[in-house]
């Protein structure tokens, strides 16, 4: 079955769910203010709940709430479903005030319990959802060669990869359990996993949760936290890998991909130099930089650094077209609304420089080529 058609059977599914839903807080709505005695309501009940379960039904398919993904739910979507059971509850609140002049007269607070329940029925329906599709199906999923992973550091790194894990059951990784430093998240639970201890519990957490796997989610701290964090996983026995450091997560997203082995380079860090970025933004903000070595390591990461401050337009110089494509790439994906020219050039050719020179007019140039 194609994916179009799968989805068009999903919003039948979801229409005929939240119409028979919505329309049952109708009944339940009389049950609570009549405290389950119908008597003399028999007829008036039946009636009120055929009209507004035909206006509902018309109001589903008008609003399209059936069409929002469950799995998915956001605060856009519960506002939706506070305005859409409005437009029910304030004509029915309505009628119900008229209805007092007349001999079938409707109790007031009828239309404010069914508002009341419509909100709650309809969000908690999707809440349901989206929690059993995130977090219990994975789970449920995983099978006995699945992985049982401890995550030093529970930040932001660190419950992005333990939401990718929960995602991805087919990686056979389990997030397990948090260990963290931070005192103000002991004993709390981030995705629903829990902060079981410090970095120094390390060794007993692994075996009091038998954990395969140690992942080190901690991009900002320095080398020798990593270091400490290193030791007291060999010391345990478990394996460990690393999410990559700060730099290297500037897009805000963290990746199953993005874990790794630890290298040399992540026990060598050094604490972040806190920039003064008021002067380097009034140094770059609104002109035209020219980078060359643009695709080089140290080219491309004055690039992505730069792109922060706003430059009016960045000229890209190098020599590899390999080199400049994948740079290119990285603008599209990451930073699109960075404004940039690329020239193929050796910048040992004078006659070639003074043409771009003349072309592009930079303002700044940052001279990373390694031909100097």
């Amino acid at each position: 079955m194609s994916n179009s058609r799968l989805m068009e059977h999903k919003s039948k599914i979801k229409y005929v769910l939240d119409v028979l839903i919505w329309t049952s807080v109708t009944l339940l709505a009389y049950a609570l203010r009549l405290e389950g005695d119908f008597s003399g309501f028999g007829t008036q009940i039946m009636m009120v709940t055929a009209i507004l379960s035909f206006a509902k039904a018309i109001i589903v398919y008008l609003s399209g709430t059936h069409l929002q993904s469950w799995r998915n739910t956001s605060f856009a979507d519960l506002f939706q479903i506070i305005k859409v059971s409005a437009i029910v509850a304030i004509p029915f609140f309505g009628y119900a005030l008229y209805s007092r002049t007349i001999a079938s007269t409707i109790p007031l607070t009828v239309p404010a319990i069914e508002f009341i329940l419509s909100v709650l029925a309809l969000v908690g329906i999707r809440a349901v959802t989206r929690y059993w599709i995130k977090y219990h199906l994975p789970i449920s999923r995983r099978n006995f060669k699945s992985k049982r992973v401890l995550i030093a550091g529970a930040g932001e790194s660190g419950t992005m990869v333990a939401r990718e894990m929960l995602k991805h059951s087919n990686e056979h990784l389990t997030p397990v359990a948090f260990v963290d430093d931070d005192e103000s998240k002991k004993k709390q639970k981030f995705m629903g996993i829990p902060v079981v201890g410090k970095i120094s519990n390390l060794r007993a957490v692994v075996r009091k949760y038998q954990i395969d796997e140690i992942l080190i989610a901690m991009p900002s701290e320095t080398g020798a936290v990593v270091r400490k964090v290193v030791e007291a996983a060999r010391e345990s026995g478990a394996e460990f890998k690393i999410v990559p450091a700060i730099y290297d997560l500037l897009s805000g997203k963290v990746s199953i991909e993005h874990i790794r082995n630890v290298d040399v380079q992540d026990l060598l860090r050094r604490k972040p130099v806190q920039l003064e970025t008021g002067p380097i933004k009034q140094y770059i903000e609104g002109k035209r930089i020219l980078v060359t070595g643009a695709g080089g390591s140290i080219g491309s990461e004055i690039v992505r650094q730069i792109s922060r401050f706003n430059p009016a337009h960045v000229i890209l110089l190098g020599r590899g077209e390999n080199s400049l494509h994948t740079l290119v790439r990285e603008i599209s994906e990451r930073i699109p609304s960075l404004k940039y020219t690329i020239r193929v050039a050796d910048v040992r050719d004078y006659n070639t420089l003074q043409l771009i020179y003349s072309k592009d007019k930079p303002q700044v140039v940052f001279h990373a080529a390694a031909h100097k």
